[in-house]
């Protein structure tokens, strides 16, 4: 097919930073029409919807902004209605929001807030963010494609990403609530793209292990020689770059990924297929 794309309307919650922030910058270089980055940060938000408007590769292109609790049922609905209303239809929701435990403490001594705190933005935001999401794209057009070898194909009605990470399929030292929360998150991709891929909605998600974010920065306070770790246990010797991560949402946001449904795309270098590397 042709050239890899996304020129639908996209919506990336936590677009303030990190990979969130990348996967706007990606979506506006690949030619979407629009980006929404939401945020509970609003005004870094808005500097990342104006800084995607420079990147934009469509003369058609438009960025917003919304400040949103992602954690809050009837936050996440205004957001949606606010989407539609300033796009008309989503054909993208990218769930790059996430946050680290408070206290790198093991199991027994893991609070209950903290639990609640970590497991209600990385895991239970993502169930309110797609189930808000899903209805709309359901129920509006699915895009179509013409290409001069395969002629016409029609797409999906929308495609769902969430972040996750190397987490949910194993776990560290004094991280419960984390490692829980990405456990549930591949739970609720699996699922949801099982009761949503009869509407032509599509969900997956992508499995990063370390990346350069503030995250990471919090893990080196934490882990001593973490830098030294990771230049023994995956090849190239580096964490991850954001923008990294944004490749491998993007490609399953595009028009050539219209096929995968329910699937993990997962970027540690090689580190899940265990100790091979010398």
């Amino acid at each position: 097919m042709a050239h890899s794309s996304a020129n639908g309307f996209a919506i990336v919650a936590g677009a303030a930073g990190g990979i969130g922030k990348e996967t706007a910058f990606a979506f506006a270089e690949a030619g979407a029409r629009g980006v929404l980055c939401a945020d509970i940060k609003g005004d870094e938000s808005t500097k990342v919807a104006e800084e995607c408007k420079g990147l934009a590769a469509s003369s058609e292109f438009k960025a917003v902004r919304f400040a949103v609790d992602i954690t809050d049922a009837q936050s996440v609905q205004s957001l949606v209605e606010f989407v539609v209303k300033e796009f008309g239809r989503i054909d993208y929701l990218v769930n790059a929001a996430g946050i680290d435990v408070d206290a790198v403490v093991p199991f027994h001594m893991t609070s209950d807030e903290d639990f609640s705190r970590v497991f209600n933005v990385n895991a239970r935001a993502a169930f309110l963010l797609s189930k808000a999401v899903a209805p709309l794209m359901a129920a509006q057009e699915p895009h179509t494609v013409t290409t001069k070898r395969f002629g016409t194909r029609t797409l999906s009605r929308g495609s769902i990403v969430h972040v996750a990470s190397a987490m949910a399929y194993g776990a560290v030292p004094c991280k419960t609530p984390y490692t829980t929360a990405k456990h549930a998150l591949l739970g609720i991709t699996r699922a949801s793209a099982m009761d949503l891929s009869q509407a032509g909605v599509r969900v997956n998600m992508v499995s990063p292990t370390w990346v350069e974010t503030s995250m990471l920065e919090g893990d080196r306070k934490h882990i001593p020689g973490l830098d030294d770790l990771i230049k023994k246990a995956v090849p190239n010797g580096r964490p991850l770059g954001p923008d990294e991560v944004a490749a491998a949402v993007l490609y399953l946001c595009a028009n050539e990924a219209t096929y995968i449904m329910g699937s993990n795309i997962m970027i540690d270098g090689g580190l899940s297929i265990g100790p091979t590397f010398g």
